[in-house]
């Protein structure tokens, strides 16, 4: 039997459409596997079926048990309630919906990859508990407050990037010691001291923030790929003296006010065609400067 056409392709989900679930209890996730289950959000709810091939009639704990993965882009999900009973999850990933409420996830204890980006998401507290979350892509929401991530020991890569409100403190992120990716770009960061006990990392974006010393990045031997375009640095001795970086690396430091003999433009921050991204294979000298049309040449740091 092959699933039903998808109601919620190209149009926001309405709940009069014929996938919304009805009937059952949103109630504890150690149900009985017969127990009906409500999947609140109609599109959700579509793609859950396509998964489980069940394209109508009631949904079941035990079904809702058998997922391992979903994913559901661009289609105005707003409601996670249902994905409760999904408690073999290991990877979840919708982007660009409007989901606020993470509650429904927090007893997920096999989900070890989540991606949430571009959604309406300002609290994390639902995800406090969830350490055994490994990767956690978070980025273009309204999170201002990271503190309950402080306990995610097992975090190796995290994205908070773009936050509508910006990222004030992000010291409750010195305690995520296993990172080895971590991007906070275009959030107003100025003090980036929680970051010297990050000793895992090799990955990190900072590029459009208000950085003016990066003496926390001299701890960190593993560094090797390293945006920090846009920010107003003027003194980049601390990475010169950071024993890690050398040939080979790959260090993005465009329009930053301590370079010598580097006559970028100034790009502006709404132009994308200026950003720089990191390819593999795509490596320069230690320190490098990149043009809007992605020509790189060395550039001279006081």
């Amino acid at each position: 039997m092959q699933p039903g056409p998808d109601p919620c392709a190209g149009e926001p989900c309405d709940e009069t459409l014929g996938a919304c679930e009805t009937g059952g209890d949103n109630g504890n996730a150690a149900a009985d596997p017969n127990q009906v289950v409500t999947i609140v959000d109609p599109c959700l709810a579509d793609q859950v079926r396509i998964m489980l091939n069940k394209p109508s009639g009631d949904l079941t704990a035990g079904e809702l048990a058998t997922l391992t993965y979903l994913e559901r882009s661009g289609s105005s999900i707003s409601s996670l309630s249902g994905l409760e009973y999904c408690v073999h999850l290991t990877y979840l990933a919708l982007t660009s919906n409007e989901i606020t409420d993470l509650s429904p996830l927090s007893g997920l204890t096999e989900l070890t990859d989540l991606t949430l980006a571009d959604n309406n998401i300002a609290d994390l507290s639902p995800l406090a508990e969830m350490t055994w979350l490994e990767v956690l892509h978070v980025s273009d929401n309204r999170i201002s407050d990271v503190s309950p991530l402080a306990g995610l020991s097992a975090l190796v890569v995290l994205d908070l990037s773009r936050q509508s409100g910006g990222l004030a403190d992000i010291a409750p992120l010195g305690t995520l010691t296993a990172l080895t990716e971590l991007s906070l770009s275009s959030n107003g960061i100025s003090d980036i001291g929680a970051l010297a006990n990050l000793t895992e990392l090799w990955k990190l974006i900072l590029y459009w923030n208000d950085v003016t010393d990066v003496s926390p990045l001299q701890s960190l031997p593993k560094l090797n790929a390293l945006w920090l375009d846009e920010n107003p640095i003027d003194d980049f001795a601390p990475l010169a003296a950071n024993s890690g970086i050398g040939e080979g690396d790959y260090i993005v430091l465009t329009c930053c006010p301590g370079l010598l003999d580097c006559d970028t433009p100034m790009p502006t921050r709404r132009s994308a065609a200026t950003r720089t991204r990191w390819r593999p294979g795509a490596r320069t000298s230690s320190m490098a400067c990149a043009t809007p049309a992605g020509r790189r040449r060395p550039c001279s740091v006081r």
